[in-house]
């Protein structure tokens, strides 16, 4: 036969050189139609085909084989890739030397396949003529781009809102599995679409590339046919991304499931966005092997879900290169799953190449039925039968095999997201996820066995029995268990006693302190309780090794701030796991492994301490923390705001304040301090180079922004009144913000911004309004918030002006995250009932006063005093001189003679120039403010005869106006809410039509 074939090739050359072409020339058994109709088309072009060779395993007998002598998965699998390689060895190297080195092929495109025994080659129509008659060759066909099984956006079907569990998952039955607690652990699926984003949150932990390297997770060639080298997944549509979540997605956080079997995981194949018939079959022999060794078969998925569709196939081609590689997928051991087509209710619409059928389920197609309706309706775009490829008028002629729900299927896309989509790409991983519940409690039967437990067990829909729109009916997993039960199959019991779960993994934009010290959030997921678990924490190498103990009943979780460790500075992909439950062995090591980026930066944390000594409190009592504006924002006008909250992430919130009285504390208590800062950029002012007015619009200043900030304001100095216009310009050059501020005063005016900014490049430009002040010369760029942001200079190229916007003010959150202040409970007692006076709660810096401050607690023996700048005292009746400007929350802790501890703290104002007061003159000795202190509710009543208008203007030291009120008519007795106002020192202006004063008020 080879002679035969080597002579026949050369003397064919020589026949075919010329480019005419007749249907005589062809044997059209073994040539597919649409290669035909391409090469009458244009005979002279290159044509990307595949040669499918006669000689081939007869898996059918191999099959029969394997199932008589009972072999496992493994076997199974591996008998099966070794049989093709050797086949593929012995018959395919003389056609493939011959094919290499013949004149109308493109060398470098030769190509072989294992799985299907078939060779790719782009090739001329004269040799694709000689080859069809070659009696060692089976079939050519045509390579194409494959298509999207196309999904249909959609609305949220009537009344639904997403509440745990989707519709869809009900409607297959799905819950009834999950109460057995089979939710697919330890099973593997493979997406074959558009890509698959491993970012989103019901994805993540589920993604097989934590546990083995990630070049067996990811299958993808660049347009040349080479492997990309890049094995990092993504979705390049969102199509992939959805079909993965309805197999198996899980917020876990949110308890948020989409997913049929939410504990499997999952790999990929990009498959959808420009990839052909030739790499796709690569992508499933790939998948019969991931990690390149034929003795396991872990790295093997257990079924494979298909929402695309070959163009390059006919209609009424009932033979093609996908027939043997269906073939060996089914006895290896993988369900192979199709969406049947959207093209709608005609007969034979569904799609290549799942529109035959080589046995009952294989190749299996699903259609797809309205889940969130009782009645299930047929959608309709679902493709129908029959197929006219069956011999005979049998089961094998009806198409599809079942249905499944996939009309407003809601799962996730890319971008943290969810959306509703609708179509048979919806309905098929349905079925994936079911095959995976299934094989998770019958892991010994095979692909086959699964697929016919699910058509069997189908529940009838439409005419009564199998027809060519519902096929079977929708699929019911609970009565596929049940089947297969009734066939004598034992299931294994999903239960295990030790089995701990890293639910997520939390991490600050960057870890500070040269450490990394991430949070977890942990379940127990085994039937015992949970008393102690590992830690191991790594980027490349052991970081971290922490024990945790304490009790946790099964289903609960932890959090758990793991101690920090150094770790090399810069990004790094950090390693988490949570292993040997209670000191043994997990049962079940595929749920307890997560991966992140991080990066580590040596910016100092964020320091907040316990008031105090020895950071204890006694039982029952509370404790007073503090936060502390770090160093390198001390001297530059920065100001913080701080939240207190009772975990590293999420929680429940506390308080406000730089100062923070906890509750009543009876162990030892972890609290953890969330600080936003605001901190000034760019000129104070413009008294600096040469000023000017300039009245041009569009132009202004650069900025930079390198974590997620807020700009507040900024200043402009203008010289007449009126408003200006300020606008954000973003990096593609849209103006995507604008504010507009007016005043009927010249010279300085704030500019209110609040605009939230992500890292990005940024303008801020004048848009319009009044003429306004700028620098045309002594600029000094860049002006910098160290890691957050930076003003790079003048939008118009010129470096020594500076334009417009001066004092910015810069909010952002502390990029290490929330600080921990532990408070450790001493011995039972009363804690002691503190307070104390200040002799003036604003002073002046330029009358260097002394402030006195006395204790007036009671049974106390010894004081911790802070007054707020970095200072403290332990003397009973402390002085104090400030000798910066700004408000300080000053706070004594004393000590009784049982060791208890008490607090009290008050704000002090500190002024470079002395404030402004009217004081109340003597006809205003009526008039009362109270109370002073406030905390919730301030009084203000005015005894005055003739009393027809109030207006109350409650300010900070800056002239800010935080709450205001008008009266008319007013009997004086008049009530202003303050509780929503943060601690400080406030001035209550009072104007009456009899005159006006001005009061301080302190608020708590």
């Amino acid at each position: 036969m080879r002679l035969f074939y080597t002579t026949t090739l050369f003397f064919s050359t020589l026949l075919f050189c010329s480019t005419s072409l007749s249907a005589q020339d062809v044997n059209h058994e073994k040539v597919s139609q649409k290669l035909w109709e391409q090469m009458v088309e244009a005979p002279n072009d290159y044509y990307s085909i595949n040669i499918v060779l006669a000689d081939r395993v007869d898996l059918e007998a191999l099959d029969m084989e394997l199932r008589a002598n009972k072999s496992k998965a493994g076997e199974r699998a591996t008998k099966v890739i070794q049989l093709l390689k050797a086949k593929a060895a012995t018959t395919q190297g003389r056609l493939q030397h011959s094919i290499q080195n013949s004149s109308f092929v493109k060398p470098a495109t030769v190509r072989s396949s294992w799985i299907a025994n078939a060779l790719f080659v782009e090739a001329k129509s004269n040799l694709i003529a000689e080859l069809s008659w070659d009696e060692s060759i089976e079939w050519i066909g045509l390579n194409g781009q494959l298509e999207q099984e196309e999904a249909e956006s959609m609305l949220p079907p009537p009344f639904l809102q997403p509440n745990g569990i989707e519709p869809g998952l009900a409607a297959i039955n799905a819950p009834a599995l999950w109460a057995m607690g089979y939710t697919g652990y330890g099973q593997l699926t493979m997406t074959s679409d558009t890509g698959v984003d491993p970012s989103h949150p019901a994805l993540s932990l589920s993604y097989y590339g934590h546990y083995v390297p990630i070049e067996q997770t990811w299958f993808q060639v660049f347009e040349d046919g080479t492997p990309t080298g890049n094995y990092v997944p993504f979705d390049g549509s969102d199509h992939g991304t959805h079909v993965t979540g309805t197999t198996l997605g899980l917020d876990r956080l949110r308890n948020d499931t989409i997913g049929v079997a939410f504990n499997a995981n999952w790999i990929g194949a990009r498959t959808l966005g420009g990839i052909g018939t030739a790499d796709n079959v690569f992508a499933f022999e790939w998948a019969l092997n991931p990690d390149g060794d034929t003795s396991t078969v872990d790295d093997m998925p257990d079924v494979i879900n298909n929402s695309w569709w070959d163009p390059s196939i006919s209609g009424e081609d009932c033979f093609s290169v996908y027939v043997p590689v269906m073939e060996a997928l089914e006895v290896a051991g993988i369900a192979v799953i199709f969406s049947a087509g959207n093209q709608g209710g005609q007969a034979s619409t569904i799609t290549s190449p799942k529109n035959i059928n080589l046995n009952e389920v294989n190749i299996f197609a699903t259609g797809s039925v309205n889940g969130n309706s009782s009645s299930l309706p047929i959608a309709g775009s679902s493709s129908r039968g029959p197929s006219i490829c069956a011999a005979t008028d049998s089961s094998l002629v009806i198409k599809p095999e079942v249905c499944a729900p996939g009309v407003s299927v809601r799962s996730c896309v890319p971008g943290n997201d969810y959306d509703f989509k609708g179509g048979t790409s919806m309905a098929a991983p349905h079925v994936s996820g079911a095959i995976l519940l299934l094989k998770e409690a019958f892991p010994d039967l095979t692909a086959k066995d699964l697929k016919l437990a699910l058509y069997h067990s189908a529940r009838d829909l439409g005419v009564p029995g199998e027809d060519n729109t519902f096929g079977m009916g929708i699929i019911d997993v609970l009565a596929a268990y049940n089947y297969l039960v009734d066939l004598g199959n034992i299931p294994v019991s999903p239960h295990r006693a030790n089995d701990v779960m890293l639910v997520n993994v939390f991490n600050p934009p960057f870890f500070c302190d040269n450490e990394v010290n991430p949070t977890i959030i942990v379940e127990n997921a085994g039937t015992d309780t949970l008393y102690s678990f590992r830690a191991l924490y790594k980027t490349g190498s052991v970081l971290g090794d922490y024990t945790w103990n304490g009790e946790l009943a099964p289903k609960s979780r932890i959090e758990v701030t793991l101690p920090p460790v150094a770790a090399d500075l810069g990004q790094s992909i950090l390693s988490i796991s949570v292993e040997e439950p209670n000191g043994v062995e997990d049962e079940r090591p595929l749920n307890n492994r997560f991966s992140i980026m991080v990066e580590t930066s040596d910016r100092p944390n964020f320091i907040a301490t316990v008031e105090g000594p020895d950071n204890t409190a006694c039982q029952n009592t509370s404790a007073l923390l503090r936060g502390t504006l770090p160093q390198s924002l001390e001297g530059t006008g920065a100001t913080m705001d701080i939240d207190w909250y009772t975990t590293a992430v999420g929680g429940i919130f506390l308080g406000n304040g730089e100062v923070f009285e906890t509750p009543l504390i009876s162990q030892n208590e972890t609290f953890y301090a969330d600080v936003a800062y605001t901190v000034p950029t760019g000129p104070a002012d413009n008294n600096f180079g040469t000023t000017s007015i300039l009245d041009t619009t569009d132009i202004g200043l650069e900025f930079e922004v390198f974590f997620d900030m807020t700009l507040k304001s900024v200043n402009v100095f203008k010289d007449e009144t009126g408003g200006v216009i300020v606008r954000l310009v973003d990096s593609t050059g849209n103006a995507s913000l604008q504010a507009v501020e007016f005043s009927q005063t010249t010279g300085l005016m704030e500019v209110n911004l609040d605009w939230d900014l992500t890292p990005g490049r940024y303008q801020i430009i004048l848009g319009g309004g009044k003429p306004i002040y700028h620098n045309s010369e002594g600029a000094n760029y860049p002006y910098n918030v160290p890691n957050i942001m930076s003003i790079t200079g003048a939008t118009d190229g010129n470096n020594d002006a500076y334009y417009f916007f001066y004092d910015w003010q810069v909010t952002y959150r502390e990029p290490c995250g929330r600080s921990a202040v532990n408070v450790e409970v001493g011995p039972a007692g009363n804690a002691p009932v503190v307070d104390y006076l200040i002799s003036a709660d604003t002073v002046n810096i330029d009358d260097n006063e002394i402030v006195e401050f006395t204790n007036s607690s009671a049974n106390t023996v010894e004081w911790y005093w802070n007054f707020g700048d970095g200072t403290q005292s332990n003397d009973e009746n402390p002085t104090h001189v400030y000798d910066q400007p700004g408000e300080y929350m000053t706070s004594l802790t004393a000590v009784n003679m049982d060791g208890c501890t008490g607090a009290a703290f008050y704000p002090i104002v500190v002024e470079k120039e002395k404030i402004s007061s009217t004081l109340p003159p003597p006809i205003f000795d009526k008039i009362m403010v109270f109370p002073n202190p406030v905390n919730d509710q301030l009084s203000v009543v005015i005894d005055l005869p003739a009393l027809k208008t109030v207006e109350l203007r409650l300010a900070d030291s800056t002239g800010r106006i935080w709450e205001q009120a008008d009266y008319q008519g007013s009997n004086g007795n008049l009530q202003m809410d303050v509780s929503s106002l943060p601690p400080g020192l406030y001035f209550l202006m009072v104007k009456t039509n009899q005159g006006n004063s001005v009061w301080k008020v302190v608020k708590l």
